[in-house]
């Protein structure tokens, strides 16, 4: 088992904030890096997301030079909310939830 701490919007949409999540150990960095996605793209028990529920996470790999990219499916940009905010808690829970649990 593995601790995660995820982000979310606050619910004034200013800042994030912090939740613990216990998932399956999934092993390696790139796999870590799609169960984290994962976990943020299933929304908060508290503060908000700006991710739609259908979005999903296709793939996540590591260059060798250690850049990650996360592949994800096309609800992302056909159903992303837009305004109040939502951009920005949306990029910054996924950014500051797979920094603080990938290494």
């Amino acid at each position: 088992m593995r601790t995660l701490r995820l982000f979310f919007g606050a619910t004034d949409r200013v800042g994030l904030i912090a939740e613990e999540r216990v998932v399956i150990d999934p092993g390696g960095s790139e796999d870590l890096a799609e169960t984290v996605a994962r976990e943020v793209l299933a929304g908060p028990t508290r503060g908000v997301t700006g991710f739609d529920p259908s979005t999903r996470v296709l793939s996540f790999y590591l260059t060798q030079d250690g850049t990650g990219y996360l592949d994800l499916s096309s609800e992302l940009i056909e159903r992303w909310p837009r305004g109040d905010g939502l951009e920005w808690v949306s990029l910054a829970s996924l950014v500051r939830s797979l920094t603080e649990n990938v290494p």
